[in-house]
């Protein structure tokens, strides 16, 4: 038989005894015994589970205050805990609160919550459950679970949003005209949310194109997911354009995309512009090094619309003199539109062979290469998906010494004059001389571009030279009139123009004939310094 709380149980010698007695009681209603020992004169305390009289406490009676919320709302939920027929009023009882909703993670209920005087009571908040939650209640160390309905009103959306678009940060390509990471197609999400700036799942999504003729809308219809997110792609049409995509909920809320724009298709012919950095560098004499290009060639490459290539726009590039591009590659890719490639001087500088590219591919609307000497013709080509376009321009490979010098008097009587001296004759003090150089080299061309041109060693003169520097020449045709391709150069001088000014240093009272000399000196980029020599009698009226 079971012993009697707080009675005494002693050995057959009367030396040891034991005394039950209460220490504590469980939440299912179990007393907690804790045992006495006294023997010898020593007590000694034990706790040991043995169950008297063990009632399961359980939840009932749960209510809701208010029992109706609205969207994002709170209530508070209470329940009473009974053992047995009877409300336990222990303070050892601690409930549980949760919900499929708290599970979902679209509301919050507050668990571990301790009874008072029988009864527990949480805090409900919706977090946009949206619809009938049920709430359950269970009793720590209990298996009962209690369970209601708590109505939830669903959460209405409030506004819906343009939240994305690929590509980022670039316009769709043309239809059909493509491009190195370049796409005709524009994907746009849009972001459904509440009041409260949330996602809302499942919300009917329409679209619809507010612009942009010839423009291709793909999906008119999609259905909010988790996030609250509805996606549709457009295609680009065949012409430039803009466009805004219009995104409608059923409640009538709706917005617009940014403006897309729909630009950059192939290269055009007619927008396809070459260009060099120096036209007349100093290579017939010198080789350019490896790592110091003699120059750059430069190609700019838009579409039917004005409109930059896209990146990754290949162009090949081809030389009848010199080198062009490098080992890696022969030409170069585009970005935003152009590119540029070296030019270097070196063999050949003279166009005995020259390859066949597409600039000179007569039959095909291309033109004969010049075979003047010294003069590169350049050649940069590439494709619009059906046909080659191109363009060419032209280098002069220019000597480091000038070999023809052309003097052009005042009064229009022009002579050729070398390096052993001119004389210009005499003029009175008072009246200023003027004549005009046109320098060149040994093969009519220009001097080296960024060539000085300057007068050295002035003896009793004040003497001036205009312009002081060799620009870019470009070859030209006898009338004087530039050709970039250099296929109409002609068997003329294509060298730098300098006049060339003289004043007496006593014009208003000369007192007796003085000899002016000076020296015209040109030096070229590279150091090489050539001078012609000039004298002039001064005289006195």
């Amino acid at each position: 038989m079971s012993p009697s709380i707080g009675t005494a149980l002693t050995d057959a010698t009367g030396t040891a005894s034991v005394v039950l007695r209460p220490f504590n009681r469980t939440a299912s209603g179990a007393t907690i015994l804790r045992a006495t020992a006294t023997a010898n004169g020593a007590t000694a305390n034990s706790q040991i589970n043995y169950v008297l009289g063990a009632t399961d406490l359980i939840p009932a009676n749960m209510t809701f205050l208010p029992d109706h919320i609205a969207a994002y709302g709170t209530t508070a939920v209470s329940v009473d805990i009974m053992a047995g027929s009877s409300l336990y009023t222990g303070t050892d009882a601690t409930v549980n609160f949760g919900s499929n909703c708290v599970s979902a993670g679209k509301a919050s209920v507050s668990s571990g919550v301790p009874a008072i005087n029988g009864k527990a009571t949480a805090v409900y908040r919706d977090l946009g459950c949206g619809t009938g939650d049920m709430v359950f209640a269970t009793v720590v160390g209990s298996d009962t679970a209690l369970h209601a309905i708590l109505f939830v009103d669903p959460v209405k959306a409030a506004s819906i949003q343009f939240s994305a678009v690929s590509p980022v940060g670039k316009s769709l390509v043309i239809k059909g005209q493509g491009g190195l990471s370049r796409t005709e197609t524009a994907t746009l999400t849009f972001r459904a949310v509440d009041s409260f700036n949330r996602p809302l799942q499942g919300q009917d999504v329409a679209f619809e194109l507010a612009n942009g003729p010839g423009m291709t809308l793909n999906k008119t219809n999609d259905t909010t997911d988790a996030n609250g997110e509805v996606i549709t792609t457009v295609n680009s049409g065949a012409t430039p354009t803009t466009f805004r995509v219009k995104a409608s909920l059923a409640s009538g809320a709706s917005t617009l995309s940014d403006s897309i724009l729909v630009t950059t298709g192939l290269p055009a012919q007619t927008a396809f512009s070459l260009s060099v950095g120096k036209s007349n560098v100093e290579g017939w004499s010198y080789d350019s090094t490896v790592g110091s290009p003699a120059t750059t060639v430069t190609v700019l490459l838009a579409d039917q619309a004005g409109n930059p290539v896209p990146d990754g726009t290949p162009v090949a590039f081809q030389s009848n003199l010199g080198a062009i591009g490098s080992s890696s590659m022969g030409g170069c890719t585009t970005i935003n539109g152009g590119c540029s490639v070296d030019f270097r001087s070196q063999e050949p500088r003279k166009a005995i062979n020259p390859p066949a590219t597409p600039c000179n591919d007569i039959k095909n609307g291309g033109t004969a290469d010049s075979l003047w000497p010294g003069l590169a013709t350049i050649c940069a080509s590439t494709s619009d998906g059906t046909k080659t376009l191109f363009a060419k321009t032209a280098i002069f490979l220019s000597d480091s010494r000038p070999a023809n010098a052309i003097l052009t008097n005042d009064d229009g009587s022009v002579v050729t004059i070398d390096r052993t001296g001119y004389d210009l004759g005499s003029r009175a003090a008072s009246l200023p001389r003027t004549f005009s150089l046109l320098i060149s080299d040994l093969n009519r061309n220009p001097m080296p571009s960024g060539s000085t041109v300057t007068i050295t060693n002035a003896v009793n003169g004040l003497v001036t030279v205009l312009p002081t520097t060799v620009q870019n020449i470009y070859p030209h045709n006898a009338a004087g009139i530039d050709d970039r391709t250099g296929g109409n150069i002609q068997d003329n001088n294509q060298g730098s123009l300098h006049t060339v000014t003289i004043n007496s240093l006593t014009p208003t009272n000369c007192v007796g004939t003085v000899i002016n000399t000076f020296n015209v000196t040109v030096t070229t980029p590279l150091g090489n310094a050539t001078s012609y020599p000039f004298k002039l009698k001064f005289s006195c009226p």
